[in-house]
């Protein structure tokens, strides 16, 4: 690791944004087969800030 640093700062640094984007991507997905849409979640913002 001490000839090729850049690995050390792949695996310290990079790897956990694979993690953050997993979930991301598992919660889109999820999203995407609820069958919901947009249009069904305009209203909430305004719920959950009261």
């Amino acid at each position: 690791m001490k000839e090729y640093g850049f690995i050390k700062e792949i695996l310290d640094n990079e790897l956990i944004k694979l993690k953050i984007y997993k979930e991301d991507l598992e919660a889109l997905d999820k999203y995407r087969k609820s069958g919901f849409s947009c249009d069904d979640f305009k209203g909430w913002r305004n719920i959950f800030q009261k």
